[in-house]
């Protein structure tokens, strides 16, 4: 889903209003049945990519990469060639003894990025399920777009979504589900708003799966709504150029 040149003029705060009907329509007919891992192998086959926040969850990837989920193990099958980059030192230290190379230990925002970096170009960077742990996302953002453009052609990131469909059934059951080191929910509109006010433009949302549902009747019945209603699937995948100044 491109945004709407009716919306634009509301992301940059040149107007205002309380009531703004934004339109999700087509946000993931383009993805009827992809699941996040799929969708971003799919995107990364052949590419030199970056990946930003590789380390994910440290407790969690001996687990993850025994099921086959660990993102940076799926990108590194798919890509070119596939660095990462994270600020997690005991997470880098742990996969570099597990025999990881390409992998470095770094503040991408606030450090200067590692000669081998520097000296090479991507095609894509990849921000998988890393935005919703930061402080502050507009300066992290902002610092990726000033720091990568020049170096790397495209962004791609993912997040929770903040109408996934689990969300609306643990609400009305009094609960909020949730990872407990996550600082944002975003929904369509507030994720196009944080990249916008970071400096991106031409961005591209659009929603998948966390997970293809199951072949249970469970499965089947939020395979129908996520086909029905698309903004309420798992995750939002934003996509944009990365360019030093913006338009």
């Amino acid at each position: 889903m491109r945004l709407s040149e009716s919306s634009t003029a509301y992301l940059a705060g040149e107007d205002f209003t309380s009531n703004l009907d934004f339109d999700l329509h087509g946000i993931g007919h383009a993805q009827p049945a992809a699941q996040r891992s799929d969708y971003l192998r799919s995107l990364v086959r052949g590419q030199d990519i970056l990946d930003v926040g590789f380390v994910g969850h440290l407790p969690l990837i001996d687990m993850e990469r025994e099921r086959g989920n660990w993102l940076h193990d799926i990108l590194r099958d798919s890509a070119n060639y596939c660095a990462g980059i994270d600020i997690d030192r005991e997470g880098c230290v742990y996969l570099t003894g597990l025999g990881f190379s390409d992998i470095f230990c770094a503040d991408i925002v606030n450090e200067d990025l590692p000669a081998p970096l520097r000296d090479r170009h991507f095609d894509l960077v990849v921000l998988g399920e890393t935005l919703e742990h930061v402080d502050d996302p507009v300066a992290f953002l902002t610092g990726i777009r000033e720091r990568l453009a020049g170096i790397a052609d495209r962004l791609v990131l993912t997040t929770p979504n903040a109408f996934r469909m689990q969300n609306t059934i643990t609400t009305m059951r009094g609960h909020e589900l949730i990872n407990s080191d996550h600082r944002y929910w975003f929904s369509p509109y507030t994720l196009a708003k944080v990249m916008w006010r970071s400096g991106f433009r031409a961005i591209d949302i659009s929603t998948v799966w966390a997970e293809r549902p199951k072949r249970t009747v469970k499965g089947f019945m939020k395979k129908a709504v996520g086909r029905a209603f698309p903004a309420m699937r798992d995750t939002l995948v934003a996509e944009s150029r990365l360019e030093r100044t913006s338009s």
